[in-house]
């Protein structure tokens, strides 16, 4: 297997993690937003019931209307699945680039990624 890079790792395993805690679908992943995950980081952290708020940015399961949401997931699943370790990898390696906002899936000129970037390495 290619060397792969710390966040493009964590950016793969938090893609997959939040469509699947999230419940979300195709491109609705991309929508989430960084700047609204770091936001609530801490607080989720704080908080007696440990969670991650995913926050996203555009229009949900065909809703008209609010485009920003929160959808609040647990620390770690009954499955084993850990959320927060997956997506606190990425927040990591963008701190250390010094990116703070915009979209949380993103290709090296921060241009939003499509699901369709993560096919095939779901497959492989």
């Amino acid at each position: 297997m290619p060397h792969r890079d710390v966040q493009s790792l964590a950016m793969e395993a938090s893609f997959y993690v939040i469509a699947y805690c999230c419940a979300l679908r195709g491109e609705e992943v991309p929508l989430v937003d960084l700047f609204g995950v770091r936001r609530h980081w801490e607080e989720g952290e704080a908080n007696p019931t440990k969670h991650v708020a995913i926050a996203t940015l555009g229009r949900l399961k065909g809703e008209t209307g609010e485009n920003y949401h929160l959808i609040c997931v647990v620390d770690k699943t009954n499955h084993g699945l850990e959320p927060r370790k997956c997506i606190g990898r990425l927040l990591r390696a963008y701190n250390e680039k010094e990116i703070r906002n915009g979209p949380m899936f993103r290709d090296g000129l921060g241009q939003r990624l499509r699901a369709r970037h993560f096919e095939a390495k779901f497959h492989e």
